[in-house]
């Protein structure tokens, strides 16, 4: 069975520090992460083959596969774990890196775009699923905990959206008369989610 979202990002990530067979093995990595089958030779094949190309994108959601072209004539392909976090080989060694700048920079190569599948396998689904119950007069911004609250989820209502950056959160705050008063914190579903309450009340 296909594993996609979180629990891809958990097993990619248990992955870091860990090794393959030997190097050239970046498409049997990403692949596995996702209980994958083989089928194309190589990254460039399984990207040119994909019908759910975002090409060019660098704000990919987590949990999908991430390419880029690099020296070798087979490029390159890695599992993208959420907020820039990309788990990819490097020879045979499995590494975690930070940002899609730090394997453009580490790699000598360009991000070409990231998949909704691979190997012709949908890999791709909202992390963030579950419906929660009416907040009323409570937006629950949900940021990933370890980078900052970059590409963040904020609920209004029970309903979801998508925030990229601090500059869509103050546009949210100033057309909802919502505030960055902090009413509590905890933790749902792996992430830190920060209350925020009303300022029109």
């Amino acid at each position: 069975m296909t594993r996609t979202g979180q629990a891809a990002v958990d097993a990619g990530l248990a992955r870091v520090g860990g090794k393959m067979e030997a190097a050239g093995f970046c498409l049997a990595f990403t692949r596995s992460v996702f209980e994958v089958n083989g089928k194309y030779v190589d990254a460039i094949t399984a990207w040119n083959k994909s019908p759910t190309q975002h090409a060019g994108d660098r704000h990919p959601p987590p949990a999908v596969p991430v390419y880029f072209h690099t020296a070798s004539p087979h490029r390159h392909v890695a599992f993208h774990a959420g907020d820039g976090v990309i788990v990819s080989t490097f020879n045979e060694h499995i590494r975690r890196y930070d940002s899609i700048e730090v394997v453009e920079d580490k790699f000598n190569g360009e991000f070409i775009g990231w998949a909704e599948d691979i190997n012709d396998v949908r890999v791709f689904e909202q992390i963030v699923t579950k419906s929660l119950p009416r907040k009323d007069k409570i937006v629950l911004l949900i940021q990933d905990k370890d980078h900052g609250g970059k590409g963040a989820f904020v609920l209004e209502d029970g309903s979801w959206d998508w925030v990229k950056s601090a500059a869509d959160m103050d546009a949210l705050e100033a057309s909802t008369g919502h505030t960055a008063a902090v009413l509590s914190s905890d933790t749902f579903l792996g992430f830190t989610s920060l209350r925020f309450k009303r300022t029109n009340d």
